[in-house]
């Protein structure tokens, strides 16, 4: 069995923009080049577009969602 420093890194990618005219669609792409050249693996993207940063974690989906995962040790390392 793979050792974790040897086994590929896997990353999730959280993405929240505060205003509904804006997109996540730019961080997305800068985030999955990163990843790229690092040979790291998204296996998971979570998502708040036009909520404050300020809500709570109730009134964040994604946040809630991301928070669950790492909890869950569904991924070692994330990108915001």
């Amino acid at each position: 069995m793979a050792s974790e420093r040897s086994a590929q890194k896997r990353v999730a990618i959280y993405l929240r923009v505060f205003t509904g005219e804006q997109t996540t669609e730019n961080q997305r792409r800068e985030l999955e080049a990163v990843a790229a050249r690092h040979g790291w693996r998204v296996v998971e993207f979570f998502e708040d577009a036009g909520i404050s940063g300020a809500k709570g974690r109730d009134k964040r989906p994604g946040l809630d969602r991301l928070l669950k995962a790492v909890g869950a040790l569904r991924c070692r390392q994330i990108w915001l």
